[in-house]
C-alpha cells in the first residue's frame, strides 16, 4: 500500500506500534507519540520536552515567496508552537540544513539570522545541528523545553487527551490569516501585509500556552493543519466528539475584506495560524478570556459522540456540511 493511501496519522500509529514492538520500556518516558511534544524525565531529574519538525522546499515554502530571515523565523517559531500547546517553555534548538551545493552564502546568512531573531525573542539558545547537500533546501529543527510544576514538582502539560464532555471549545486570536496570506501569494492577489506577514512570521502562544496551564486548562493543540483537522485529533485522542458554531469563529478583517466569499472556510481548514484551540470547563475559559491579552473566543462544545467527530452547526444550531477538505494533510 503506498502512504498517500494509508495517511499521515494512520502512518503515524503504524510507526508507533512498530517502535513499541521492537523497543525496551522506557522508565523515563511520561508521553511519547501522539501530543505536540513527548515529555520525559530528565536523568539528572526535573522534566524536558521534545518536538522537532521539517520544512521543505515546494512543499511548505517557496524562495521567492519571502526573504531568508522570514523563513527562518517561521522555521524556529513553528516548534516553539508545539511547546506553547503543551503549556511549557522552550529553552534549546538544535537545527539542521539540507541545502543544493549552489545555495548563495548570503541567503544562508539571512535565513540563520531570522532563526537567531526567533530565539532571542522566546530566549532560546541554538545549540548546534548539522549541514548537507541535498536537491532542494530542507530545515529540520528540534526544540527542548520544560514544563510549569506544581508545589509536589510534579509537571502540568496541556494534552490532547484531557478534554471532557460539558467542556467550553475556545482559541486564542483569529484564525484564517495564514490561510488567507499563502493565498495571495500562490495567486499573486494584492493582499494587506497583515495576511502575508501572518503566513511567513508566526507568533507562537508561549505566554498563553502559561495562562491556560496556570488556570487549569487541561486539554490543548496548537492550530498547524486546521481548526477542524487539529479539533479532530483532540477529540479523537480524548476519545470525545464536538460541536463547532461556525459563525463564532473568528476571522481577521483583513481576510474578509480581501476574500469575502472564502474567509469562513479559510478558518475552519486553513491552519499555519499556531494560536492555541483549547477545551475547559465555561468559567475557566472565562478566566482565560479575563486575563489574556489577546481575544480568546468560545467556539463550541465538548459532546459524547463518535471520537474524533466534529459537527459543524450554522446560527440557528442546524447541522452544516463539513468542506470535502478539513486541513492539511502531508499525504
Amino acid at each position: 500500500m503506498e502512504i498517500a493511501r494509508l495517511g499521515e496519522q494512520a502512518l503515524i500509529q503504524r510507526l508507533d506500534s512498530l517502535l513499541a514492538s521492537s523497543q525496551a520500556p522506557r522508565g523515563n518516558v511520561i508521553l511519547g507519540i501522539g501530543d505536540d511534544a513527548a515529555l520525559v524525565r530528565a536523568e539528572s531529574g526535573g522534566y524536558q520536552l521534545l518536538t522537532t519538525d521539517q520544512a521543505i522546499e515546494g512543499v511548505h515554502f517557496q524562495r521567492d515567496w519571502a526573504v531568508p530571515t522570514d523563513l527562518g523565523w517561521k522555521a524556529l517559531a513553528v516548534n516553539l508552537s508545539d511547546i506553547a500547546a503543551m503549556g511549557g517553555t522552550p529553552k534549546t534548538a538544535l537545527v539542521s540544513l539540507s541545502l543544493p551545493p549552489q545555495t548563495d552564502v548570503a541567503w544562508v546568512d539571512a535565513f540563520y539570522q531570522g532563526l537567531a531573531e526567533a530565539a532571542a525573542a522566546y530566549d532560546v539558545a541554538i545549540v548546534g545541528g548539522d549541514t548537507a547537500a541535498g536537491p532542494v533546501i530542507a530545515v529540520n529543527v528540534t526544540v527542548t523545553g520544560i514544563p510549569l510544576v506544581d508545589s509536589q514538582g510534579q509537571p502540568r502539560v496541556l494534552l490532547r487527551s484531557a478534554a471532557k464532555v460539558g467542556d467550553t471549545v475556545a482559541v486564542t486570536g483569529v484564525l484564517g490569516v495564514a490561510a488567507a496570506g499563502l493565498r495571495a501569494l500562490q495567486s499573486g492577489v494584492t493582499a494587506p501585509s497583515s495576511l502575508i506577514r501572518s503566513f511567513l512570521h508566526p507568533i507562537p502562544r508561549v505566554p498563553e500556552g502559561w495562562l491556560l496551564v496556570e488556570e487549569g486548562v487541561q486539554a490543548a493543540i496548537d492550530v498547524s493543519d486546521g481548526l477542524i483537522s487539529d479539533l479532530q485529533r483532540l477529540c479523537l485522542a480524548s476519545g470525545i466528539a464536538a460541536e463547532v458554531d461556525a459563525a463564532q469563529v473568528p476571522l481577521h478583517l483583513d481576510a474578509v475584506a480581501c476574500f469575502p466569499q472564502e474567509a469562513r472556510e479559510m478558518a475552519l481548514t486553513g491552519g499555519e495560524d499556531y494560536e492555541l484551540l483549547f477545551t475547559a470547563p465555561p468559567e475557566v475559559v472565562q478566566r482565560v478570556q479575563a486575563r489574556a491579552d489577546l481575544p480568546v473566543t468560545a467556539i463550541g462544545r465538548v459532546v459524547a459522540g463518535v471520537a474524533g467527530a466534529v459537527r459543524l452547526l450554522d446560527a440557528e444550531g442546524k447541522g452544516i456540511m463539513l468542506p470535502q477538505r478539513t486541513g492539511w494533510r502531508h499525504f
